[in-house]
């Protein structure tokens, strides 16, 4: 029997990240795009310069019964992740699917026990993990750079909205704010560098304080309490007043600590013969490469049995952290993280 070398690939949702990526699969040797489905008549149009018009579908279950597929890639507002992941899955499909994993956490148990029950492969596309400076990061912090890692530390604030005005800022659609939209990403690159250690309770707080649309958050701050006594904070914003975008992972151990400054770059805080030394690493994320990366790796694990750089329990366990937080602050105390088992 021969051995299966790529995979037919059907896209949902067709928006910038759907158009990004059809792109994207388009080059890359493992992937076969073969169809997609947006309910909008402009994103097919703009996927008809890539794919036949006849394999394009303004609903993706329609798509899933008519193109024999062996992955999708999902693209759509959070809301859809589950209903859309769960029908590819039963339809024989691998997923990968954008962040967050879902709108909620019981949507996201629905996910992970289909894809339990089906065999398929799930996986949330968590492209900060993906990054150059990120990789070389974890190997470096594995083989004891910083010692045992204490605290993290993260924040992603913006002068200026990219979302206003869009399904972010419905509650319905997004299911939050930046916290699920931006905090997601910081909070996910802490945590796996630091190996992540499973959350257990969080005292946060959050509200719109400037935005005038929608009805989500601008604003949110979290303490988290992690397993072996780590702690993590985040603070999120959408729309501010800051000098500039801030989007930064700060990592403190026994040994050491780093910086990732989105903005600055990558610093390294050690002690050398008893005095302070700080070393620049520079080290080109390389963001555009990241996300091919992390097709890359999906692919890699159906077709030759390679471990998933974002296995599926790391990601519940984040969607059951994001879940805490907003039950925190909508009841003003501090609470038990709800259980991520499924």
């Amino acid at each position: 029997m021969k051995k299966q070398t790529s995979l037919r690939l059907g896209l949902i949702g067709l928006g910038g990240i759907g158009q990004l990526t059809l792109r994207d699969c388009v080059e890359l040797p493992y992937f076969e795009p073969l169809a997609g489905a947006d309910p909008s008549p402009e994103m097919r149009r703009r996927a008809a310069e890539v794919l036949p018009e006849d394999a394009l579908f303004s609903d993706y279950r329609q798509m899933l019964r008519a193109v024999p597929l062996d992955a999708v890639f999902i693209a759509t507002p959070n809301v859809l992740h589950a209903p859309a992941a769960v029908s590819a899955l039963q339809a024989g499909c691998h997923v990968l699917c954008e962040k967050p994993m879902a709108e909620s956490l019981a949507a996201a148990k629905r996910i992970y026990r289909a894809a339990q029950e089906t065999g398929r492969l799930f996986m949330v596309a968590q492209n900060q993990r993906f990054r150059r400076d990120a990789a070389w990061l974890k190997g470096q912090i594995a083989d004891g750079l910083l010692g045992d890692i204490y605290a993290l530390h993260t924040r992603w604030l913006r002068r200026r909205p990219l979302t206003e005005g869009r399904w972010f800022r419905n509650r319905r659609l997004s299911g939050g704010g930046p916290l699920i939209d931006l905090g997601v990403h910081v909070m996910d690159l802490a945590l796996w560098l630091a190996g992540f250690p499973a959350p257990e309770r969080v005292s946060a707080n959050a509200g719109r304080y400037v935005m005038d649309t929608g009805d989500v958050e601008d604003w949110a701050c979290a303490f988290i309490r992690l397993a072996g006594g780590k702690t993590l904070t985040c603070e999120v914003m959408e729309k501010g007043f800051v000098e500039r975008e801030i989007i930064q992972v700060e990592i403190r151990g026994t040994k050491g600590g780093v910086m990732i400054d989105g903005g600055e770059g990558t610093t390294i805080f050690l002690t050398v013969d008893g005095a302070p030394a700080d070393l620049r690493a520079h080290l080109d994320p390389d963001h555009r490469g990241a996300r091919r990366r992390e097709l890359n790796n999906f692919a890699e694990a159906i077709l030759l049995g390679r471990p998933p750089l974002v296995p599926m329990e790391e990601s519940l366990r984040l969607q059951a952290l994001l879940e805490g937080v907003y039950r925190s602050a909508r009841q003003g105390r501090e609470i038990v993280v709800p259980s991520f088992e499924p």
